[in-house]
């Protein structure tokens, strides 16, 4: 005759599956890039990392965590067979960006007035 035995499921807590979640959910959000803001404002390189600099630094004096923010990736250009370096970001973000830049032209007033409004 088999004994059998009755078992109760465990818990798991999975950090591991809520925190790769959480990334994506962070990750869908950086809709914006470097790219974005050259062609809207026409900025130097040198302006756009040390705008994203500033912005990545006023993140961290504020306790928010740049990473759900700011993603650096790497872009390969197959036309010029370089990579070069990129950030995605989010929409408060690339205005916090648009905030810090010294760059001062037509859409960058404009973006600023309409953020005023808010």
């Amino acid at each position: 005759m088999n004994n059998f035995e009755i078992s109760l499921p465990v818990k798991h807590n999975n950090h591991f599956v809520l925190n790769e979640f959480e990334d994506a959910l962070h990750y869908s959000n950086l809709k914006f890039s470097m790219n974005h803001l050259k062609k809207f404002a026409d900025i130097s390189d040198q302006d756009i990392l040390d705008t994203i600099q500033k912005s990545i630094s006023i993140c961290s004096l504020a306790k928010v965590n740049g990473g759900h923010h700011f993603k650096k990736i790497y872009v390969f250009e197959p036309k010029q067979s370089t990579i070069y370096i990129d950030y995605l970001m989010s929409r408060q973000a690339f205005n916090l960006m648009i905030m810090q830049s010294t760059t001062l032209n037509k859409n960058i007033a404009r973006w600023l007035w309409e953020l005023s409004a808010l």
